[in-house]
C-alpha cells in the first residue's frame, strides 16, 4: 500500500531554504549536488549530500565555514589535524568569538521576547541586546573575571540569562546553567565542579499558576560553593529582592547601569565556551564542555537543516537546565528573533504556548513529545483554534 503523503512543500518553498542555497553555492564551486523542485526526489539528493558530509569531514566542514563566513582573526593551519578520538583538534591556529557571531547579523527590530505565563511581556531590540551584554560584560571584568573563569546561572527563561551568557563568551570566560525549578542539591552537584566566581540567579519563577520564590534556595547554593564571589540577583517575582550570604550581592540592573562598547575577547577555536550535563542519573552529572568555534559552526550547519533566517520569530520551550535552550540562543547567529515562554506549558489546558504562537507570530515553535501527547489527549485543534499562518516549522524532543 501506497503511503499517504500529509504534505509537500512547494518548489518555491524548496528554493528559498538554506539548503537549496548552500547546495547552489556548492555547485558554484565545483560540487556534484543537485536540489530538485520536487520533493521527493531531493530524497535522493540528500542521502548523497550527507554521505559526501561523513566522509569527506574535512571537505564539508570547511565549506560551512566559508559559506557562512566564519570571521576569525588568524589562520587556521588544517581544518582537521588528525583523525582520531580523543586528540582530534580542529580549526587549529583560528581565533574567534562566539558573541561576535551572534550580533553578526543585528537588525532594526525585536531580538529577543519574553512572556511569563501571567502575560507579562518584555522585549529586546538589538540595540538594547549588545548594550546590556557590553554593560554586563564590562562589569564582569571590573570583578576580576577573566579568559576562563567560570559564571553560572541558576535561573529561569529570563531574557537577562541569555545576555548574561553573551557577556560571559564575549569575554572569554566560562558559561554553565540550570533552570530554577532543578533542586539545590542538584545545582550544587553541577556547579561545585566548576569552582564559579560569577552567580546569576533569578529570585523566583511563575508555574502552573503559582509563584516560587528561590531566594532560600539561592542563598543555599551559595553557602555550598565557597568560590562564588558575587551574586547577582534578577527580580522576578520580587520588585526588589534581597539576600543576606555574606557575599556581595547586587541587583541585575546595577550591573548594567554604565554605557559600554561591546569588544570580544579573541579566542581559540575549541576555547571553553559553555559546560552541559548530562542527566545524573548514573552519579554525579558529568560535564560536557563545547568550544566556541565547534558551537558557532554547529548552529550554522543546524541553521542548514532548521533554516534559521534573519525573518523567523524562534521558540522552543526549555528551561536552561537542557540544551535546546542554548540552541535557542545561537538562533541570534543567524539573525532570528528568540522568544523565551517563562511558565508551565500545561497551564490553563495547554494554551499559553500556542497563544504566543499566534500573538508573537512564530514561525518556528519547538516543543517535546509530552506535550504534543497531551494535546492530543485533550483533542486540542491548535490550527484551527488559533491562527497559526506565519509557522513554518514544528520541532519536537524527548521521548516518542
Amino acid at each position: 500500500m501506497k503511503p499517504e503523503i500529509l504534505w509537500m512543500p512547494e518548489p518555491e518553498f524548496i528554493k528559498e531554504t538554506n539548503m537549496a542555497k548552500y547546495v547552489e553555492w556548492l555547485k558554484r564551486q565545483g560540487k556534484d549536488f543537485e536540489i530538485s523542485e520536487n520533493a521527493l526526489e531531493n530524497i535522493e539528493n540528500y542521502k548523497k549530500l550527507w554521505n559526501w558530509s561523513v566522509t569527506n569531514l574535512e571537505e564539508f566542514w570547511e565549506t560551512v565555514w566559508k559559506y557562512f563566513g566564519v570571521k576569525s582573526y588568524s589562520n587556521y593551519k588544517f581544518v582537521l589535524s588528525e583523525r582520531k578520538m580523543p586528540g582530534a583538534k580542529w580549526f587549529e591556529g583560528a581565533t574567534l568569538n562566539f558573541t561576535e557571531h551572534a550580533f553578526a547579523k543585528k537588525g532594526e527590530g525585536e531580538a529577543v521576547v519574553y512572556v511569563r505565563e501571567d502575560g507579562l511581556r518584555r522585549s529586546l531590540s538589538w540595540s538594547d541586546l549588545e548594550r546590556q551584554v557590553a554593560a554586563f560584560a564590562s562589569w564582569l571584568k571590573r570583578q576580576g573575571v577573566k579568559k576562563g573563569d567560570r559564571v553560572v546561572a541558576y535561573s529561569s527563561q529570563l531574557p537577562e540569562t541569555a545576555i548574561a551568557l553573551l557577556s560571559t563568551a564575549s569575554i572569554g570566560a566560562i558559561w554553565a546553567a540550570v533552570g530554577s525549578e532543578i533542586s539545590v542539591r542538584a545545582a550544587v552537584d553541577r556547579f561545585k565542579q566548576l569552582n564559579p566566581k560569577i552567580l546569576v540567579a533569578g529570585d523566583g519563577y511563575y508555574y502552573n499558576g503559582n509563584k516560587f520564590d528561590k531566594l532560600e534556595d539561592i542563598k543555599k547554593l551559595v553557602e555550598a560553593i565557597p568560590s562564588i564571589e558575587r551574586v547577582v540577583l534578577i527580580p522576578n517575582i520580587h520588585e526588589s529582592p534581597k539576600l543576606e550570604v555574606g557575599k556581595k550581592v547586587l541587583l541585575w540592573q546595577e550591573t548594567v547601569e554604565e554605557k559600554e562598547k561591546l569588544s570580544f575577547e579573541k579566542v581559540p577555536f575549541d576555547h571553553p565556551l559553555w559546560v552541559l550535563y548530562t542527566s545524573g542519573t548514573t552519579g554525579i552529572p558529568k560535564p560536557i564542555v563545547h568550544g566556541h568555534g565547534g558551537i558557532v559552526l554547529e548552529i550554522y550547519k543546524g541553521s542548514l537543516h532548521m533554516d534559521f533566517t534573519d525573518k523567523d520569530r524562534l521558540l522552543w520551550y526549555s528551561p536552561p537546565s537542557w540544551m535546546m535552550w542554548n540552541t535557542v540562543v545561537c538562533a541570534l547567529l543567524a539573525g532570528s528573533t528568540i522568544v523565551f515562554y517563562d511558565g508551565s506549558p500545561m497551564y490553563r489546558f495547554l494554551q499559553p504556548l500556542w497563544e504566543v504562537c499566534e500573538k508573537e507570530k512564530l514561525t518556528i515553535f519547538g516543543t517535546s513529545a509530552p506535550f504534543l501527547h497531551a494535546c492530543m489527549k485533550f483533542q486540542l485543534e491548535p490550527g484551527s483554534q488559533y491562527k497559526l499562518d506565519r509557522l513554518k516549522e514544528i520541532g519536537s524532543t524527548a521521548a516518542p
